[in-house]
């Protein structure tokens, strides 16, 4: 059964039909050469972008692992008004990512759909994205790549650095520059913070944390539809089937767990929770602007540990409860999917050391 979805006009349906039904975490085609050559020119000689007066102040980055809440912090924190973030069409258009976003304005081209985890996460061309391509674009990653890498500041040559910060502004010009924070939210980088320390001295930091039994689960629904919207897009756009992308964090023993296991195994994401949260106690001490919460207390209480976030990040509170923030915490907690959950045990006695820590046990 296809995916519900909304398009904003006659025009949104026919240009961007396609553009949703293949939607996926990291594109699988590049954008057409004519069409990015004219954003290019659009963004230089028609918008003027100029970022020189843009500073990147107190970047927010929220971590953990797939399935652990973030996604819903992610659209919560990403409507608040001083929050500058990646959108669906930025990531379809990196290299012109200020026309890319001041045309889909302009042409009122969106939709609204849910996303093909089938979660009730809805997006649109305007919603926030993970900004994988992004990543990958500014340092020369392999998103197929299974095998952990110890990173430091020195593997990163100043030009790939400068170059995600320019990346960075124009972000943040889209949103009216001055005063406006940037935000990113991927769970890729949970093992990597004192590389995002590094890079980002004075970033806010979130860890997001959620019961290893439904956290495991869940990322095993996350890596079927993940898998079968691959097959499906590949097979549209006529790409070869010889690797697909896993959507778990690259922990130290990921290539082991996947070769003892698989990818769609309780053993597998129960070791790969374990091993994220590990390599997060282990590195948390030396990040100095560091928060943790647990996906449950949210959940219990909405607005308490969003104000607690808020300060955190030195952000101000949004009074205005009619507000797309205000709607979105109303939101909390209220989906339309249904889960099923099993093999509690398993994961409990692989997972019970941070278990009992977190409270979960």
């Amino acid at each position: 059964m296809g995916l519900d979805v909304k398009y904003a006009n006659l025009r949104s349906r026919i240009f961007l039909k396609r553009r949703f039904e293949e939607q996926f975490c990291i594109p699988l085609q590049q954008p057409v050469k004519q069409v990015e050559s004219f954003m290019l020119w659009y963004e230089e000689n028609v918008l003027k972008v100029d970022t020189s007066d843009i500073k990147i102040d107190r970047p927010i980055f929220l971590v953990g692992l797939p399935r652990s809440g973030t996604t819903m912090m992610q659209d919560l924190l990403c409507a608040h008004p001083q929050i500058a973030y990646i959108t669906n069409i930025m990531h379809q258009f990196r290299k012109a990512p200020c026309a890319a976003e001041d045309l889909r304005k302009r042409l009122k081209l969106d939709f609204e759909g849910e996303r093909y985890l089938r979660d009730s996460v809805k997006v649109s061309l305007g919603s926030p994205n993970e900004g994988h391509a992004f990543f990958i674009d500014w340092y020369g990653l392999d998103p197929y790549a299974l095998e952990y890498v110890k990173h430091d500041l020195s593997d990163f040559p100043l030009e790939q650095i400068e170059q995600a910060r320019d990346t960075m502004r124009k972000i943040i010009w889209c949103f009216k520059g001055k005063g406006v924070r940037f935000f990113n939210k991927n769970p890729g980088l949970t093992v990597y913070i004192t590389l995002l320390k590094d890079m980002f001295p004075d970033a806010k930091i979130i860890h997001m944390v959620r019961d290893a039994r439904k956290c495991a689960n869940s990322m095993l629904k996350l890596f079927k539809h993940n898998q079968a919207q691959e097959i499906k897009v590949r097979d549209k756009l006529g790409l070869d089937r010889d690797r697909y992308f896993i959507p778990y964090p690259r922990v130290p023993k990921l290539v082991e767990y996947l070769e003892a296991y698989g990818p769609n195994d309780i053993r597998t994401t129960a070791n790969i929770w374990n091993d994220t949260i590990t390599m997060v106690a282990e590195q948390k001490d030396d990040v100095p602007f560091f928060y943790e919460v647990r996906f449950e207390d949210i959940l219990a209480d909405p607005q308490v540990e969003i104000k607690k976030i808020l300060d955190f990040c030195e952000l101000p509170e949004v009074e205005d409860q009619s507000t797309p923030f205000w709607q979105k915490i109303k939101k909390i907690g209220k989906v339309s999917h249904t889960n099923n959950y099993g093999n509690f045990e398993m994961v409990e006695e692989i997972c019970k050391t941070y278990m009992k820590q977190y409270g979960y046990l």
